[in-house]
């Protein structure tokens, strides 16, 4: 638990939120707030992730940035035993919302500097690459390089620019055939336009899951691997609609596999994939596995995540 002692806070510069509220706002909303600050760094990835191995101190740490942040925060500070909390800053903030913790900056600063409690979660691997929300194939990892090479555009423009593309790669690839093998079992064929790969179990909708993918646990210790089976036009609108609602589960076309591992091969040599939001291309076959309560988390002592 740790109720006093001041943070030390590291905050990707180049993470989305942290360039629209700017960094002297964060300076002066962190100076006028009451929680303890031992040092602040704002600075760009390269510089933060290497100040943050290098660091030696007993404090405790606060990140803040979007998911891939976290992910590579969580790769330096799991080798060092240190726990640490999340500052979301991100586009999604999946892994924050799983734990309850606010997206709203000064709300966020609220809960850390109040009491604290640790918490162990599971870390799942694709390739030995650590990844605490989900990985994905297919038509995902292809929208996010379209997104990427689109982010100087006015956000209004991007959203029905980002719909559209992700729609015609659904249906370009919704052939897309995948060997699968669960749990070292002989392989089979998934035919799929998009897989993914979730570091534990999503929730129903029924279980309160609103807009946003919500996991019911981050202490299941298995995979939930998802596929969508090949959609018509009138398919894939239901499919967005849903994902859009919380309500993507119930659908037929959504299949669910829970494993402790997975081997995925396709006839490429090698594919694109997501890890947790960062397009990575990988050499097949895929590898993925999950470690249990293998990351401690800070969060706000009332958070029950």
């Amino acid at each position: 638990m740790k109720e006093s002692k001041a943070y030390h806070i590291y905050i990707n510069q180049n993470a989305g939120s942290v360039k629209s509220i700017g960094l002297d706002k964060i300076r002066d909303i962190l100076s006028r707030h009451s929680i303890e600050v031992a040092e602040l760094n704002i600075l760009p990835p390269e510089e933060l992730f290497l100040k943050l191995e290098n660091d030696t101190h007993n404090n405790p740490i606060l990140v803040g940035g979007g998911d891939g942040t976290i992910k590579q925060a969580a790769t330096i500070l799991m080798k060092k035993k240190q726990a640490f909390g999340i500052l979301p800053f991100g586009t999604m903030n999946l892994l924050a919302g799983d734990l309850n913790i606010p997206d709203n900056f000064q709300k966020a600063l609220d809960c850390y500097a109040g009491k604290t409690n640790d918490k162990k979660i599971d870390v799942a691997y694709a390739n030995e690459e650590l990844f605490l929300c989900n990985a994905a194939l297919g038509a995902i990892p292809d929208s996010s390089k379209f997104r990427e090479e689109n982010r100087t555009q006015n956000d209004i423009m991007l959203a029905p620019k980002m719909l559209h593309f992700f729609m015609g790669r659904l249906q370009k690839r919704k052939r897309t055939t995948y060997k699968i093998n669960f749990d070292k079992n002989p392989p089979q064929k998934v035919k799929s336009p998009s897989l993914v790969i979730s570091n534990n179990q999503y929730q129903n909708s029924a279980d309160g899951l609103g807009p946003r993918l919500k996991r019911r646990s981050l202490q299941g210790g298995m995979l939930a691997l998802y596929s969508v089976a090949p959609l018509s036009l009138f398919e894939m609108i239901r499919i967005v609609l849903k994902l859009g609602f919380g309500q993507w589960r119930q659908d037929p076309k959504i299949k669910e596999w829970l494993t402790s591992s997975l081997i995925i091969n396709t006839d490429n040599e090698y594919e694109d994939i997501t890890v947790d939001g960062e397009v990575r291309r990988m050499k097949t076959p895929l590898a993925f596995d999950i470690k249990s309560a293998a990351l401690t988390v800070i969060i706000p002592k009332e958070n029950t995540a």
